[in-house]
């Protein structure tokens, strides 16, 4: 304690009643090269404004935590093995600012770093695997920065950052967790920049009762499903990849208002993005392509603004809008799609305006049965004979090739000139482009 400068090296310490180490107020210790091992409150166990070099240590098997840092506490925490405890590996709590770098942090019976109260510290290139709880859990009014650290391998999720906690986590990998890479709940505000989020389970990311934040210039890849917006959340997804989920790409759900813009979402199994059960989102300028089923799916009472986004050779709809979804939907580039460009289906309402509809399949556009949507001023445009999302069956648009078939006559569509056909009731085109 006190001011102490000791220097404790290549010791080992067994068993005891309370801690292996207890680095008392202010001291200035260096704890170098010690394995502590055994049945201990907690491993080491740094007091108010101490200030400790923890270095090459090992340190397994307390019933408490490995390393636990309190109020106002700091130093520099490097490379050490910190494993088998039965709480957090590390606790960082109230007011502490910790330096922990390069340490390995594995195989806990709870998570492997938790930070509680109004930490600020900083965490960088620590490896955090195989904890029955999550790699990183942030709690309280947190505030940590993470930066090149890898979450891998826990057997629920790789980081979980709840309350109204502010992390800033940028340049980590968060791989092979069996639920989730990252979750973000309860008012939580993450600023989430240049990560790599993929083979996890269940879910890449999910957000949930109200959390929010920005989360820019990610990979999130491979996982069971790459993107859940869920329960109120508002945040800004921006520049990032969300590609090569069996699961889907993007799901909004329940409300949920987050902004999408700039961003790739790709070869997703169902749709690249499904907006759900009263979602209200912004999706604008997003390159949406190559899913294995629809482009955009919305359904379910649904709303949200969809403009300006390129939706290209998906599998079957570009944009499906279904049930009593009533989104707008404007000023998209719809091409190339395995169906027709846009369907409008069921009871569906909203407004689909000054889209651009090129070389899909089937239909333009489709409405049917007692849908009530505004069309106005979409553009079916001749496909060139030779292009990069040209599909096999394009050649140039005649009348017959590209249509809108409206199987409702009260729908509203400004601009068509609507005749019977042997597939319902179809638009015949007007000049090219034709405005419909």
């Amino acid at each position: 304690g006190g001011e102490s400068k000791t220097r404790l090296a290549h010791n080992k310490v067994l068993d005891t009643n309370g801690c292996g180490a207890i680095v008392g107020e202010c001291a200035q210790v260096t704890l170098e090269g010690n394995v502590i091992d055994g049945n201990h409150v907690n491993g080491i166990q740094v007091g108010h404004r101490a200030r400790p070099t923890v270095r090459g240590n090992i340190i397994e098997g307390s019933k408490g935590s490995g390393i636990v840092v309190y109020d106002k506490a700091a130093g520099l925490y490097v490379n050490n093995k910190v494993s088998r405890c039965t709480l957090a590996c590390v606790g960082v709590r109230d007011k502490a600012e910790p330096h922990l770098l390069g340490n390995t942090i594995f195989d806990g019976g709870g998570s492997g770093v938790v930070s509680v109260g109004s930490a600020e510290f900083v965490m960088e290139g620590n490896t955090v695997s195989g904890h029955a709880g999550a790699g990183m859990k942030v709690q309280g009014m947190s505030k940590p920065l993470v930066d090149g650290n890898r979450f891998c391998n826990n057997l629920a999720y790789g980081v979980w950052v709840q309350d109204e906690s502010s992390v800033t986590l940028q340049n980590n990998t968060m791989e092979g967790n069996i639920k989730v890479g990252l979750l973000v709940s309860h008012l939580a505000e993450p600023f989430v920049s240049n990560n790599t989020i993929k083979d996890n389970k269940h879910t890449g990311v999910i957000l949930q009762n109200f959390a929010g934040g920005e989360f820019r210039d990610n990979q999130i890849c491979n996982n069971g499903a790459n993107v859940q917006l869920l329960n109120g959340c508002n945040a800004l997804f921006e520049g990032n990849t969300i590609r090569g989920a069996p699961g889907g790409g993007v799901l909004f759900r329940n409300e949920t208002t987050c902004t999408l813009r700039k961003n790739m979402i790709s070869d997703n199994g169902f749709a690249n993005l499904a907006v759900m059960h009263s979602a209200n989102p912004t999706v604008e300028n997003n390159d949406i392509r190559n899913g294995s089923e629809r482009g955009i799916h919305i359904h379910c009472e649904a709303r949200g603004f969809y403009s300006g986004n390129r939706v290209t050779r998906n599998g079957t709809q570009g944009i499906f809008i279904g049930g009593k979804a009533a989104p707008a939907v404007t000023r998209n580039h719809v091409e190339a799609n395995g169906g027709c460009g846009i369907m409008v289906s069921r009871e569906a309402g909203g407004r689909v305006v000054d889209n651009r509809l090129q070389g899909n399949k089937y239909d333009s556009v489709q409405t049917a049965e007692s849908a009530t949507t505004e069309l106005s001023g979409n553009q079916a445009l001749p496909v060139p004979r030779i292009g990069p999302l040209c599909p096999p069956h394009a050649g140039r648009l005649s009348n017959s090739d590209s249509f809108v078939m409206i199987q409702n006559p009260f729908a509203k569509a400004a601009g068509l000139c609507i005749g019977d056909g042997s597939r319902g009731r179809r638009s015949s085109l007007i000049g090219t482009p034709t405005v419909y």
